[in-house]
């Protein structure tokens, strides 16, 4: 039986994303690539909060996704204004869906931020875990 060793060096970018996206892999992940990017119709908003749950909505989720970005039609900036951004993750929605949220509508601008990321982002600054 052989395992990964997984080994502290210094990569470019490419490198960094080519070795990590080898480690996982994903039922749903065409919900994600098949829309991120893209003009978000209702099915394109369904089928990316889909793949953030990982599985099916309940209906309380599912109400919320109507409500806080299918109907919401609040314009995303497509700078990042901390003014803004402030006001933004405290409406009603979840944070954890508003920051997705941002990623959806900005990919360039707003990149995916999760728990994994704010773990790895902790290590690497030396933060305290939350």
């Amino acid at each position: 039986m052989e395992l990964p060793v997984f080994k502290q060096a210094l990569v470019g970018k490419s490198d960094f994303i080519e070795f990590w996206s080898r480690q996982y892999s994903y039922e749903n992940e065409s919900l994600y690539e098949d829309n991120i990017g893209k003009e978000l119709t209702a099915k394109r908003i369904w089928d990316l909060f889909l793949w953030k749950n990982g599985r099916p909505l309940s209906d309380k989720k599912a109400a919320s996704v109507k409500q806080n970005f299918i109907d919401d039609k609040t314009d995303i900036p497509s700078e990042r204004d901390d003014l803004f951004l402030s006001a933004y993750l405290s409406k009603p929605g979840g944070a954890i869906w508003r920051i997705f949220w941002l990623h959806c509508n900005r990919p360039q601008t707003y990149p995916i931020y999760d728990q994994h990321v704010h773990r790895a982002m902790a290590k690497l600054k030396g933060w305290e875990e939350i």
